[in-house]
């Protein structure tokens, strides 16, 4: 037995010295000289774009990334204290990273703080890979197998949402007298150790219990007067005092609102008694927001945070659903684009980095969820430039705009559709007027204004920039053009045409128009 010990105490040397010798030479990798990952020609359109050789080149980097990121990490009951990254490999189409974590990350309990942990490594590759080649998935096992395999009650959940995604009342053209379920995350919630206690910290001035309401708000007008869809929020919206937490309501997690609201409930808002330790209210808190959600069999859910990370340099927004749910990706999907369009409505916030595609990632709100479910990531509040933008009205007007948008066109079976204007070259005779249809693309709101600006005028002739407005999306598109040819000699004027909806959203199109002399 004593040689057994011997035996085994050097095995667990060599480990660790292994982790410390091996791992920092990967994670150098990145810096070197001859060793960068970017091409002079940019990151590419997405990871699958990447040569086999080139993701090859990217695992050991990406494991020692994640190996430093794991041994920081504070351990959840069950965890091993000592963890290693055993392998991080691209699948063969290369829109997905597998990472093995072995067995000892596997929690006592399944529950937000460990979906956090492994947010947080999902996040440190997903800000890597930005640069390089955007990812689809990052995808974590544990000894081979999904950590579901641990839990068989979530996954008994999520494969009866699964089948729950073939009801083609997701699929319905139209999108009048919808019934959405709007999440602001987080909130107060009773620590068995601390007390009453916020589920987030204050970071650069953003406690992130207190700002998701706000923009659930917005949500709900957008949702209420564009989609006409009754909305069903997850939390209060009282300033009256609790008496049992003395807090505000509307501060208080969904737990105790819903607790509050339907007592005759309690597997909404006391799922899994006695399992989560000291946070099992905080861990009843992720479930009952989707189980809230599927009592109320609304037609979608979505579930607003703002992000975190262990770098302050990380920043943007990010939209996340649920691996093999097809509904719940067309929705992400959407979500993401329309609030990309949105954001670039406004100057002041049109370089702020959106997601080129949404992420998979198992979210509880998403996995409880039997109905089209996504989470929504607007920012990172641990980045200085993304939590002013998470306090600023304008930046939350913006988002939650394009977050309506994108679920109106989800439900009315489109996708992602860049708005965009088709005009015919122009042809006339002089002194004779014509009428020019202009096509749209997209999903324009109307009215839409133009503005045309010259860029070409012929000598001797006067030119003039054009400006109107469409009022309606159901009258004819056109444009009333008329022209004077001097001395039986034809002239060609081009203009810039600037199209702008009624939402600051814009297109752009060249015009040419050519005018012939009579006869």
């Amino acid at each position: 037995m004593k040689n057994t010990t011997t035996i085994m105490q050097a095995l667990y040397a060599t480990i660790l010295c292994g982790a410390a010798i091996i791992l920092p030479i990967e994670r150098s990798l990145a810096a070197q000289p001859g060793n960068e990952t970017l091409t002079d020609a940019g990151p590419a359109e997405d990871s699958t774009q990447l040569t086999a050789n080139h993701r090859a080149s990217l695992e050991p980097i990406l494991r020692g990334l994640l190996q430093a990121q794991v041994d920081a990490q504070e351990r959840i009951p069950g965890q091993a204290p000592v963890i290693v990254v055993s392998k991080v490999s691209f699948n063969d189409s290369g829109d997905e990273l597998v990472v093995e974590l072995g067995k000892g990350y596997v929690p006592t309990y399944y529950g937000g703080n460990f979906e956090d942990h492994i947010h947080a490594l999902a996040n440190n590759v997903y800000a890597y890979m930005e640069k390089i080649g955007p990812l689809r998935s990052v995808d974590f096992t544990f000894e081979g197998r999904d950590i579901l395999d641990y839990f068989p009650y979530e996954r008994g959940l999520k494969e009866q949402a699964d089948m729950s995604q073939q009801d083609a009342l997701f699929h319905r053209a139209n999108a009048g007298n919808s019934r959405v379920f709007v999440s602001g995350g987080h909130g107060y919630y009773f620590h068995k150790k601390y007390g009453w206690t916020t589920q987030r910290s204050l970071i650069n001035g953003i406690i992130e219990d207190f700002a998701t309401p706000a923009f659930a708000a917005s949500l709900n007008t957008y949702l209420s007067s564009r989609s006409g869809a009754e909305v069903f929020r997850a939390r209060s919206l009282s300033r009256e005092r609790r008496a049992e937490s003395d807090k505000p309501w509307a501060d208080m997690a969904s737990r105790y609102f819903l607790k509050d609201m339907l007592p005759d409930a309690p597997e909404i808002w006391n799922s899994k008694p006695g399992e989560g330790g000291d946070m099992e209210e905080y861990n009843q808190d992720i479930r009952s927001r989707p189980l809230y959600a599927n009592h109320l069999g609304v037609d979608a859910a979505i579930h607003l945070h703002t992000n975190a990370d262990t770098s302050p340099e990380t920043r943007g927004i990010r939209v996340f659903y649920t691996k093999g749910r097809q509904a719940d990706e067309r929705l992400a999907t959407t979500a993401l684009c329309y609030i990309k369009e949105s954001l670039q409505s406004n100057p002041s916030f049109e370089d702020f980095p959106v997601g080129s595609m949404p992420s998979m990632g198992r979210y509880g709100e998403n996995t409880y969820a039997t109905r089209p479910s996504i989470v929504a990531e607007i920012g990172f509040h641990t980045n200085k430039e993304d939590a002013a933008a998470i306090g600023n009205y304008v930046f939350r007007d913006l988002t939650m705009r394009g977050l309506e948008k994108g679920y109106r066109m989800f439900r009315e079976g489109r996708g992602c559709e860049e708005f965009t204007v088709t005009h015919p070259e122009v042809s006339l005779v002089s002194e004779t007027p014509v009428k020019i249809d202009v096509v749209f693309s997209g999903a324009p709101r109307f009215p839409v204004k133009y503005a045309m600006i010259v860029t070409e005028c012929s000598p001797d002739i006067t030119c003039t920039p054009r400006y109107g407005k469409f009022e309606d999306s159901a009258a004819p598109l056109t444009i009333r053009y008329d022209c004077m040819a001097m001395k039986d000699q034809s002239f060609t004027t081009k203009w810039d045409a600037f199209f702008t909806d009624a939402d600051g959203v814009k297109a752009k199109t060249p015009v040419a128009m050519t005018c012939k002399p009579k006869g």
